[in-house]
């Protein structure tokens, strides 16, 4: 379980040196591409295993729906906890606290303060002391060391140690999750108490609830609230930004029009601005498992706002992922379907439009002139729209477009689109990517028939939340991020992030506890508000993370 120190990464590495063949030999890492002979027999069992259990799942799905209770918001904080006034950050008794250190990831964490971090006043907090107190003393016994720990206790159901947690510490981090499930009171009392945090999650619906709930508080008090800090979504939201700061100093935006999206056909183009592909060599995790299902069986309901919350209100630019669903055809070779890019693309929707670098100001492109006629041509047609027999009239010759209708493919092609559009997938040959593909499907089949998932969790087939891959299976995973970046002035950016471990485990616990670290030395300076690590500590946490395991360029 421990973290040892990884051999370090060569210095400065170039994108070709990171994209090329013999880097992933030369860090004694091995690529997962499936045989003719593996694709075959997952197809065998898979599409007949699949076309039976997707019935039976929207079937099982459906019959829960209808059971369960309706979903309600989350309660708010006691009147007598919300209206103390937040103590001063020199107050407060710790550093950092960290919440589910008696997990596999919240171990690694409070592992990872103690070599790297030795100086800072670290706690841990939890709702069984013994077990936390446990879990303390087997990581000082792996790090050899004898730093004092402080130990809070708190219960997520418990308003009291919640806030006595966020009053307490200057920075919470936290890995405990299913966050929509258990998260709800530490994230609030955090935002009350001008306390900053960072989490693990991945459930987006939770950030947007968030962001409703709790972003004017945040932003009154102070507190730097920061969700997807881990492997979602650190590496693509940082490589999506990365590839827009280079796009800005040639004055372009990441976008290009009169480009065939690899989803493109004879009734439908779509316009590219950022492809990323993912290589990932990584254990599946029980707590994303339990989230995922958590998720579904528990839906979270949805805050009433006149706007999405993962916007905001400043509209700067729509995010529209267009990720492949299956298998498709990319600029670096062949694409299939990565899971995390539902969650990936929010991240990005959220930094797209918060981060402070970023002015969004969108016109249609023309000459003088051309504005003249362009605009009172709108207004005049506009004029026209809303008066019914004008408008019928209209209608009934052709010159305003009847709903359903849409231009032919030589307009489609020559249209121009300023929204951001975002795809990834996993980088594949096609024999791994149907293999890949296929295999997922069938597992989240499974997943999601209650009596099915039981069974495969009693005989251990997929992760009990908590734990976690050996040592040896961290040290032996990887994840690469190539990303593409069309300008539109026809500029081609490229950059490779790259996490030389597991990076749903061991990178995934340096990722949150460097983005704890950040705000600890940077949230005072910032506004408060609920955000993505890539909206307000991109650039400070990157150079983190840059010193060790983690190697990033943009060209």
């Amino acid at each position: 379980m421990s973290i040892p120190k990884a051999s370090p990464l060569p210095p400065n590495p170039t994108f070709a040196d990171l994209t090329s063949p013999t880097w992933l030999k030369s860090r004694n890492k091995r690529s997962r591409d499936a045989t003719f002979f593996q694709t075959l027999k997952t197809s065998l069992i898979a599409l007949p295993t699949i076309t039976v259990l997707a019935p039976l799942a929207f079937l099982s799905q459906t019959i829960l729906s209808n059971t369960r209770s309706k979903p309600t918001l989350p309660d708010s904080a006691p009147i007598a906890l919300s209206e103390l006034k937040p103590p001063s950050q020199s107050d407060r008794k710790y550093d950092i606290t960290i919440v589910g250190v008696t997990g596999f990831t919240g171990k690694l964490v409070l592992e990872y303060y103690i070599q790297n971090y030795p100086n800072l006043k670290i706690a841990v907090s939890g709702r069984n002391l013994d077990r936390v107190q446990s879990a303390v003393s087997k990581v000082q016994e792996i790090c050899s060391s004898n730093i004092e720990i402080g130990i809070l206790k708190a219960d997520a159901g418990d308003w009291d140690g919640n806030f006595e947690v966020a009053r307490n510490t200057k920075v919470v981090v936290t890995t405990a999750g299913p966050f929509a499930k258990i998260g709800d009171k530490l994230i609030t009392a955090c935002a009350h108490s001008g306390t900053h945090y960072a989490d693990i999650t991945g459930e987006t619906g939770w950030v947007r609830s968030n962001v409703a709930r709790l972003g004017s508080i945040a932003g009154e008090s102070g507190g730097v609230l920061c969700s997807l800090c881990g492997h979602d979504s650190v590496p693509w939201e940082f490589s999506v930004k990365g590839l827009e700061e280079k796009m800005g100093e040639t004055g372009e935006d990441l976008v290009k029009g009169l480009e065939p999206s690899i989803h493109s056909n004879m009734s439908k183009i779509i316009f590219l601005a950022v492809v990323l592909t993912d290589e990932i060599a990584s254990q599946a995790s029980g707590g994303t498992i339990a989230t995922m299902v958590d998720s579904v069986e528990n839906p979270i309901a949805n805050v009433k706002s006149t706007f999405d919350p993962i916007y905001g209100t400043k509209k700067n630019g729509k995010v529209i992922n267009a990720s492949p669903k299956f298998i498709a055809k990319g600029p670096d070779g062949w694409m299939s379907f990565f899971m995390m890019s539902l969650v990936n693309a929010e991240a990005v929707k959220r930094s797209v439009n918060l981060n402070q670098n970023l002015e969004y100001v969108e016109g249609e492109r023309v000459t003088f002139l051309t504005g003249v006629n362009n605009t009172l041509s709108l207004y005049m047609g506009l004029c026209a729209l809303y008066i019914p027999p004008l408008r019928k009239f209209l209608l009934s010759k052709k010159i305003i477009p009847n709903p359903g209708s849409g231009p032919s493919l030589k307009q489609q092609q020559n249209g121009y689109l300023r929204n951001l559009e975002y795809v990834e997938g996993e980088r594949v040959t096609f024999l791994t990517g149907v293999n890949n593909t296929l295999s997922l499907y069938m597992g989240l089949c499974a997943l999601y028939i209650p009596p099915l998932r039981k069974f495969l969790l009693s005989k251990k087939i997929i992760p009990n939340p908590g734990s976690g891959p050996s040592l040896k299976q961290q040290q032996n995973g990887y994840l690469r991020v190539i990303g593409t970046g069309y300008g539109s002035k026809g500029t081609i950016a490229k950059s490779c992030i790259y996490f030389d471990s597991d990076p749903g485990y061991r990178d995934t616990a340096r990722m949150v506890a460097e983005a704890g670290a950040t705000l600890l030395e940077v949230g005072g300076k910032k506004e408060g508000g609920v955000y993505t690590p890539g909206a307000v500590i991109r650039e400070e946490m990157t150079e983190k993370l840059l010193k060790g395991g983690t190697a990033f360029v943009v060209e």
